[in-house]
């Protein structure tokens, strides 16, 4: 199984998965990705980290992902864009490489992403001239 971000975290592989952890003084931040054979894969990350950083290494990844935050508040600066998320939030994106800087304003953020890789449903390269959700539609028809 190959992994599918690289970041600066560390990797470790476990039965039906991979695990990317990174941690600080500041606390630790645990990703459990679990891929399926179908061009899915699900992500649950905890983190108590106050602030971190990470660059998506995601290469030519065609991939479009379904964040959904559970616990906790978090704001995320990448690329001159900027995001809050609360528990409820859903954000539709596409990964790019671009270095991110998350603040945590809980003692805990959790959130579940499912990522589809639309190749594998013959999905052109979305990024250059669709909207995420645009993307979705055409996964859904």
């Amino acid at each position: 199984m190959d992994a599918l971000l690289h970041n600066n975290f560390e990797i470790t592989p476990f039965e039906s998965g991979l695990r990317y952890s990174i941690s600080g003084s500041g606390g630790s931040t645990d990703v459990m990705s679990y891929p399926f054979d179908e061009g899915f894969v699900v992500n649950h990350m905890v983190t108590d980290m106050p602030r971190f950083s990470n660059r998506n290494q995601i290469g030519q990844m065609n991939y479009i992902m379904i964040d959904c935050t559970v616990h906790g508040r978090m704001t995320i600066d990448y690329g001159g864009k900027h995001l809050s998320l609360s528990p409820g939030s859903v954000v539709i994106y596409y990964p790019v490489n671009v270095q991110s800087f998350m603040t945590v304003h809980t003692e805990r953020y959790e959130s579940i992403t499912i990522g589809i890789d639309l190749d594998r449903y013959g999905i052109p390269s979305a990024c250059a001239d669709t909207e995420p959700v645009g993307a979705i539609r055409k996964f859904v028809e």
